[in-house]
């Protein structure tokens, strides 16, 4: 295991040279990529054993029920009850095969966000939202549900909220969408957050947009945000707002100055799709290509990789149940911790 020594301004040195060293033995660790369709319509050829929940794990969330729900590249839902692996695809009704979110809303259904629109499992049946139901792109990024029970989503050419059986556009004021790249639109958002009342949303080349009701403001590289592309947003129990960008690496705002965490203070690559608070306080990041990181809160990072028995570079889900298990996926399957260790779960487990 690879513990990083940061913010310790006498030994700035040292920790250089342990940085370059770090980040080089894991970058010769790495795996190949798997190189992924951007034809969703059908599911991939699995270049994994048959026995992986999926070469690719997008998302894992638990329901009321205790139900662990998981989100795939290729293969659809993942539901696992505690004692069978379940899958859901186009053929039972979901509107695609890649999964990008799934939340639970107040009244117990399953929303999931697809390559292909919006469904919402009620138990038995799917129910499916498109652009003919108002949704801007059906390619859909990201599903919330406020404190008001107001359903937003985002995809990739921007905000859509749920009213009255139907999509609204949500539009940000004075603003060009400006494409980022050949698949998101600088609107498209891929993660929501509320916290007092207001509605954080992570856009793909506007920085995080802040609705209160009224106005919408912005948290952008002008202003100290680590990047304009952001892609998760999370708030800690200290009421420390973190960010996970494209380029910048992490950061977090404690209300006054944002705490950076990049390439120049221990992290091997500036790319942090998801930031998770486990139950202990301690917060867990991914960094594309070398696994995740994790900060108690001192000065310190721990990176977990091969040499933990992290078999998924490019990180895209960590989790905490319920139960306390901690779990992980990304391009390569799902994984759970074990001590300091963490072990593949395929479908035959271990998940107890």
């Amino acid at each position: 295991m690879n513990t990083l020594r940061i913010f310790a301004f006498p030994t700035f040195g040292f920790l250089i040279l342990l940085h370059v060293f770090s980040c080089k033995a894991q970058n010769e660790d790495r795996q190949t990529p798997i190189i992924l369709k951007e034809d969703f319509s059908t599911p991939y050829v699995n270049s994994l054993p048959e026995d992986q929940i999926g070469e690719y794990i997008r998302n894992i969330f638990e329901d009321k029920d205790g139900n662990l729900w998981m989100g795939t590249n290729g293969y659809g839902l993942v539901k696992y009850d505690g004692k069978e692996v379940k899958y859901f695809q186009p053929k039972d009704g979901l509107s695609g095969f890649q999964v990008t979110d799934v939340i639970q809303t107040k009244d117990g259904k399953i929303w999931i966000t697809t390559n292909g629109g919006i469904s919402v499992f009620d138990g038995n049946t799917f129910t499916n939202y498109t652009v003919k139901d108002g949704l801007r792109d059906e390619w859909v990024w990201s599903i919330y549900e406020d404190s008001k029970g107001q359903i937003w989503a985002g995809s990739t050419q921007g905000v859509s909220r749920f009213i009255e059986g139907k999509f609204i556009n949500f539009d940000f004021p004075n603003l060009s969408k400006v494409t980022s790249d050949d698949r998101f639109s600088n609107q498209c958002v891929r993660d929501f957050l509320e916290v007092d009342g207001k509605i954080y949303m992570a856009t793909s080349g506007l920085g995080v947009a802040v609705y209160d009701g009224q106005y919408i403001s912005f948290l952008n590289k002008e202003n100290g945000l680590c990047g304009n592309e952001i892609d998760d947003i999370i708030l800690d129990k200290k009421g420390n707002l973190w960010f996970g960008s494209r380029y910048g690496g992490a950061c977090m705002y404690n209300g006054k100055n944002y705490n950076v965490f990049d390439m120049n203070n221990g992290v091997c690559n500036n790319e942090v799709i998801k930031i998770y608070e486990a139950s202990d306080g301690d917060i867990w990041f991914s960094s594309e290509g070398y696994g995740l990181y994790r900060y108690d809160g001192g000065d310190s990072l721990i990176n977990y990789a091969k040499t933990e028995g992290l078999g998924v570079r490019a990180v895209q889900a960590i989790f905490e149940d319920s139960q306390g298990r901690f779990w992980t996926g990304g391009g390569g399957g799902l994984y759970r911790l074990f001590g300091d260790h963490f072990v593949n779960v395929t479908k035959d487990g271990p998940w107890k």
